[in-house]
């Protein structure tokens, strides 16, 4: 089984419908805390489980959400893609396989067929076997655990069996006789019963803290846009001219435009003709006739004539001679006269064209106003000088709209239905709760020791009265399949402890018969892939590992002696815890093919080993596929997905 979408709506902080889209190979989610990172890893379990084994209330973001639905994506062992579909509110499920033409079509509707078609695609494990070997929190790593060390001067003597004589630190020792033995046994069941309901109490302190957290979340990120949307409206002020335009108003500026166009082409012409025309006025000569060569040329000769005339006192022919270049010197004056009185009316001519085009030019600019009223009243309006202007402007106030939609997008989806005050209200409410769980809580006495401690007791206590185990009887391993060849047979625990520094959801999924089976028939692969993580995250080379009969990691010296696992420190009880895990995932991981999904696993190692770790994760998906959930960043390489929830 290969994930490759989970959709999610109304589940817990996922209020609005999600979609987060995965890819075989690893996949790195990154998110802070409250981001949902736990809510994805806990749906991908409620969605391959029965539908039934899901408690509504643990899912719903309010207990009166009307959804509460999410959707896998998944290739299955045969290849082929499915959708499921539960609706954890309605009960109701759909198996949808895509088809050639890229459509899904629903195949199950029923829960008995699909819980049946889901178990084999998971290799026939319950969902807490599943949880527990494909899945690890960091709450689940020993150092996280408060657990309770038996010192060496506390163990029991050598003489005395380790059946019968180790009982958690801080317990009575436990009884030979039989109705001590009972009213013991009664005595711890009573006590993971009120383990139990600590237990249920700091769920729901920490389910309240994690609404708590989101409510003040989207309280502080709706408050921030809600102030974010009042500056807006504040640097909105200066497009309130704008609200009040006419709903035809691009065509009144379209109109304008054009016609504004018309105008500038009417007045480059008439600008270009009265060029021309002052051209031609500059052309014509603008000096009196009486300098004209002509008037000169015709009064000098008339003057002379006369001269002579006057001065010789001629008669008769020579008179009569000298009146020639009279007359000759008056004609020159008189065309002179004449060329002049030709210019001036040509002059009259040139400028009255030109005051012409002025008029034309005053009646155009007259005319486009007057057309152009609408457009005008709209410049006084909205205080713009042409239509550029204008359009620059509206341009502006739409990018202003745009902005205020996506703000107030934004504000309705962290205020979902309700109002800053209701949040607010929502907020103290929880708070409020918080507290008196916490002061329950504070109240409640404390467990005597550990719980995984009693539980060890417990069942101690259940072997020797012959009562079953709740988690069932351990599989005899001589009547388990095994692969061909020799198997080394796993040796006996020293110390009888090594299995309860284990993760409770871990161990009680090795001690499935179908589980121990498979580990058993690889027994040797198991130490082998343990050993070579090992040495791959520096783990003390001089420890010879091996496993007990609980499939759980001892210790020995080199000189042979056995390591108590709990001398050993937080840090290394961690790193093996990690190994054992990732080694029993990959031989799992064959029959049983499902992702590893991981829970913030790593902050509990160092920087190098975080790393070292990444570079393994990448290995083992190779052949499959991993969810890595952090709430720090991790440097991600080429193939690796990344998904960031915010």
């Amino acid at each position: 089984m290969v994930f490759l979408e989970l959709a999610l709506y109304g589940i817990r902080n996922f209020t609005q419908l999600t979609r987060l889209a995965f890819k075989p190979g690893l996949n790195l989610i990154q998110g802070g805390n409250g981001s949902g990172k736990s809510t994805v890893r806990d749906i991908l379990f409620a969605v391959v489980s029965p539908i039934s084994e899901t408690p509504l209330e643990s899912l719903r973001p309010q207990k009166r959400s009307d959804a509460c639905q999410a959707g896998l994506i998944f290739k299955a062992k045969n290849d082929r893609i499915y959708r499921l579909v539960r609706d954890f509110n309605g009960r109701k499920s759909s198996l949808a396989e895509l088809d050639s033409s890229n459509q899904f079509h629903a195949t199950m509707q029923d829960e008995e067929p699909i819980a049946k078609f889901l178990a084999e695609e998971s290799g026939g494990l319950p969902r807490n076997t599943l949880e527990g070997l494909f899945s690890m929190k960091a709450a689940w790593m020993p150092s996280a655990r408060v657990t309770a060390v038996v010192r060496p001067e506390l163990a029991p003597p050598a003489s005395v069996s380790t059946a019968t004589s180790i009982s958690p630190a801080g317990t009575k020792p436990v009884p030979h006789d039989p109705a001590k033995k009972q009213k013991r046994l009664e005595e711890l069941k009573n006590l993971l019963a009120h383990g139990d309901r600590l237990t249920a109490m700091e769920d729901q302190l920490s389910e309240l803290q994690t609404r708590s957290a989101e409510t003040k979340r989207r309280l502080r990120l709706a408050t921030e846009k809600t102030a974010d949307l009042a500056r807006l409206a504040e640097e909105g002020k200066s497009f309130e001219s704008l609200k009040d335009l006419p709903e035809n108003y691009h065509l009144v500026l379209e109109t304008s435009a054009q016609q504004e166009q018309l105008r500038n082409e009417q007045r480059v012409s008439l600008s270009e003709d009265e060029e021309f025309l002052k051209q031609d006025l500059l052309a014509i000569p603008n000096q009196p006739f009486f300098i004209n060569k002509y008037f000169i040329a015709g009064g000098s000769l008339s003057l002379t004539a006369i001269v002579l005339l006057t001065a010789l006192s001629l008669d008769g022919l020579y008179q009569q001679l000298l009146m020639l270049p009279l007359l000759t010197g008056i004609g020159l004056m008189g065309y002179a006269g004449f060329l002049d009185f030709g210019k001036l009316n040509k002059r009259r001519g040139i400028e009255q064209k030109i005051r012409e085009a002025d008029r034309q030019r005053t009646r155009a600019e007259a005319a486009f106003k007057k057309e152009n009223a609408l457009c005008v009243d709209l410049f006084k309006k909205t205080g713009c000088a042409d239509v550029a202007s204008l359009q620059e402007k509206l341009k502006a106030y739409a990018q202003f709209l745009s902005v205020r939609r996506e703000m107030e997008a934004q504000r309705n989806q962290f205020l979902g239905r309700k109002t800053i005050e209701e949040l607010r209200q929502d907020a103290d409410a929880l708070a409020s709760q918080i507290a008196e769980v916490e002061s329950k809580l504070k109240a409640s006495s404390s467990l005597p020791s550990d719980i995984y401690l009693i539980q060890e007791e417990v069942r101690v206590l259940e072997r020797e009265m012959a009562v079953p185990f709740s988690a069932g009887p351990l599989p005899n391993p001589n009547s388990l399949p095994r692969t061909s060849g020799p198997i080394e047979p796993p040796p006996v625990s020293p110390d009888g402890l090594s299995s309860r520094f284990l993760s409770p959801p871990f161990r009680a999924g090795l001690q499935i018969a179908p589980v121990q089976a498979v580990l058993l028939g690889h027994f040797s692969e198991l130490k082998t892939q343990m050993t070579r993580l090992t040495e791959e995250l520096g783990g003390p080379l001089e420890t010879e590992m091996s496993l007990n009969e609980d499939l759980a990691p001892v210790f020995f010296s080199p000189a042979k002696t056995p390591i108590p696992w709990e001398i050993l420190s937080s840090g290394r009880q961690d790193l093996y815890h990690l190994v054992h895990q990732l080694a029993v995932a990959q031989i799992l991981s064959r029959p049983h093919p499902f992702p590893l999904i991981l829970d913030n696993p790593l902050p509990v190692l160092d920087l190098p080993r975080r790393q070292i770790v990444l570079d393994i994760l990448r290995k083992i998906a190779q052949n499959g596929q991993v969810l890595l959930l952090s709430s720090v960043s991790y440097p991600s390489r080429e193939g690796d997905h990344l998904i960031t929830l915010t």
